[in-house]
C-alpha cells in the first residue's frame, strides 16, 4: 500500500528512511533535526487567537533545567506554534508553578498539560498543591524515537511548502536545543539510534511529549 508507505516515511530523517524503506543498516550521526531551518521554522513572536487550542509540556529538572513549553495549534491548517517557554534551573516547584499560572493568565487554559512521567512526585504536587492537573507522557521502549519522528513529521514541508511546526523567536532555548540535538556517537562501528546522553534536551523532551500526544495529522508531505 503506497499511501500507507508514504505516511510511514513522512517526516523521518534520511538515515531513518533508508533503514525503514530499503532495509539498510545506517549509522545515525550528526544533527537529529536536519530539516530545521531558522528562516522556515522560526517566526516573529505574535499574538495567538484565543480560539486556538493551547497545550503545555513539562520536563522536570532542578540542577538541570526545568522546561515548560507553551504551544497552540491553528485548527485551520494544523500548524503547531511554539509560543513561549519557561526554562530555569535551581527553582522550587512552587516558583515554576507560579510562572505556569502566569502563562495561563496570558494565553488561556490549556487543553492539557503533559509531563515527564518519571517524576511522579512533582506531577502530583503540581496537580494537588498548585492547581495544575497534568497527564504523564508516554514512555517506554521506542518512545524517544517515536517522539523524534513525530517532531520531524511536523518539521517536514507539506505539498504547499509549509512546515507544521513553527517556533516563535522569543523561544530561544527551544531553537538552540533543536539546532544542537545530535545522535550518540559510537566509535566501535555498532549501529546506534539514540540521542547523545547528557546534552541540552529538556525543551526538546517537552516538545516530544506534546507532539506524541497530539492527534494524527492528515496532511501530505511534499
Amino acid at each position: 500500500d503506497q499511501v500507507k508507505r508514504e505516511r510511514l516515511l513522512r517526516g523521518v530523517t534520511a538515515g531513518e528512511r533508508a533503514a525503514r524503506d530499503r532495509g539498510e543498516f545506517t549509522q545515525l550521526e550528526g544533527r537529529i533535526f536536519t530539516d530545521f531551518q531558522r528562516h522556515v521554522h522560526v517566526i516573529p513572536s505574535q499574538e495567538i487567537p484565543t480560539e486556538w487550542p493551547g497545550y503545555m509540556a513539562i520536563d522536570f529538572g532542578t540542577r538541570a533545567p526545568f522546561a515548560c513549553v507553551v504551544m497552540a495549534i491553528d485548527p485551520s491548517d494544523d500548524i503547531l506554534h511554539v509560543i513561549d517557554v519557561h526554562y530555569q534551573t535551581e527553582w522550587t516547584l512552587r516558583q515554576h508553578a507560579k510562572v505556569m499560572h502566569q502563562f495561563i493568565e496570558k494565553y488561556g487554559e490549556p487543553e492539557w498539560i503533559v509531563a515527564d512521567p518519571e517524576d511522579k512526585g512533582s506531577r502530583l504536587a503540581l496537580s494537588r498543591e498548585h492547581g495544575l492537573p497534568n497527564i504523564p507522557a508516554r514512555k517506554g521502549k521506542g518512545s524517544v524515537r517515536k517522539g523524534i519522528n513525530d517532531v520531524c513529521e511536523r518539521l517536514a514541508l507539506d505539498v504547499e511548502g509549509r512546515p507544521h511546526l513553527l517556533i516563535h523567536d522569543n523561544c530561544t532555548e527551544v531553537i538552540q536545543e533543536i539546532e544542537t540535538y545530535v545522535w550518540d556517537e559510537r566509535r566501535d562501528g555498532a549501529i546506534n539510534d539514540q540521542p547523545k546522553a547528557r546534552q541540552a534536551d529538556h525543551a526538546i523532551d517537552a516538545l516530544r511529549y506534546a507532539c506524541m500526544r497530539l492527534p494524527y495529522r492528515d496532511f501530505t508531505v511534499g
